[in-house]
């Protein structure tokens, strides 16, 4: 019995150390959610060292699914959340920190907007409340996955469409100004299926949009890095990837 209990205790302490030098150990974490479904999809830290996340909640709000934000503080424990959407499938993809200490939201909407789903801005105060929303979109399916508040004060979109460029759907850019309202767009893509999933603005005043494109690339899809200047015109674009699928979720400059 002695032996056993050495060994259990050393396996522990093995396990133990092993998830320090792994980094497995959470400082804490939190679970949010009832009875239904619930995700979060975004996360960023804020400027009083709590956190904002967005995601979707079947559990509260008015239709199948609403775009759902979350303020936590430095610990995890929710300060308020919002619920926004309509009667049918509505999503929240992606959020950042404003200049003003409110928050933009990028998602994606079938209650709102021209057809079909539409992509989804959002810009609420440091509260929770809705300040505006706007919708871009066609007759398909539209979708936003990034959003990041640009040098000038407005926003840059990264998403997916299936109504405008060349076939099936295209990567797609859209620059508005500070209150959501577009200036110009851009698609980018062949007669594949094409997305983009993040957007950055870079250190020359342009965009960095990190993707998937079925069209170009070595077989199967491949991940796709564009470089835009100022006014979204393609600069270079660089596919990665081998005789399978492949993909890229995410892109930030270093």
């Amino acid at each position: 019995m002695y032996y056993k209990k050495n060994v259990i205790i050393a396996a522990l302490v093995n396990i133990f150390l092993a998830s320090l030098v792994l980094g497995a150990v959470p400082a804490w974490d939190t679970t949010f959610g009832r009875a239904d479904n619930e995700s979060a999809t975004s996360v960023q830290q804020t400027s009083d060292g709590g956190y904002i996340f967005v995601g979707t909640t079947s559990t509260y709000g008015w239709g199948e699914s609403d775009a759902w934000i979350v303020k936590a503080d430095y610990k995890g424990t929710r300060i308020w959340d919002a619920a926004f959407g309509g009667k049918y499938y509505d999503a929240a993809t992606s959020v950042q920190q404003t200049s003003d200490g409110g928050y933009i939201i990028a998602g994606t909407t079938f209650s709102y907007g021209a057809g079909g789903s539409d992509a989804w801005l959002i810009k609420m105060d440091a509260n929770g409340n809705k300040v505006w929303d706007r919708t871009f979109g066609g007759i398909g399916n539209e979708s936003a996955s990034s959003v990041q508040q640009t040098s000038d004060g407005g926003y840059i979109i990264a998403g997916t469409t299936y109504t405008y460029g060349a076939g099936g759907s295209d990567a797609w850019l859209i620059k508005t100004d500070y209150k959501g309202l577009r200036m110009w767009d851009k698609t980018f893509g062949g007669t594949g299926n094409d997305s983009a999933s993040s957007v950055q603005q870079t250190s020359d005043g342009g965009y960095i949009i990190a993707g998937t494109t079925d069209t170009y690339g070595a077989g199967g899809s491949d991940a796709w890095l564009i470089k835009t200047d100022a006014r979204g015109t393609r600069v270079w674009d660089k596919t990665f990837g081998g005789t399978g699928n492949d993909s890229a979720s995410q892109v930030k400059q270093t």
